[in-house]
């Protein structure tokens, strides 16, 4: 799932691919320090947090972002939620 300011979420690795493809990033700049970090006792769970910046040819964005992990049945960390506070310049 594909989550976008004013979109609704794009569904389908497929659906995705083509909405890019029509839709490129490369006028987008996005950069991210992480401050925090932690893990579950149970090494399975952790998360980690911080702040942003992204940048158009026209505006740019800042703020703090929160990124959930999990692992998976591989003993791989994956995403499981991630969330941010937008401030507009």
């Amino acid at each position: 799932t594909l989550f976008s300011n004013y979109n609704i979420p794009l569904e389908g690795r497929n659906f995705i691919i083509n909405y890019l493809s029509v839709h490129p990033d490369s006028v987008y700049k996005l950069t991210w320090t992480p401050n925090f970090s932690d893990i579950a006792s149970s090494c399975d769970y952790g998360w980690t947090g911080g702040i942003y910046k992204l940048k158009t040819k026209d505006t740019s964005f800042s703020g703090t972002y929160y990124t959930g992990w999990k692992k998976d049945k591989n003993n791989k960390w994956k995403f499981v939620l991630k969330d941010r506070i937008n401030v507009k310049k």
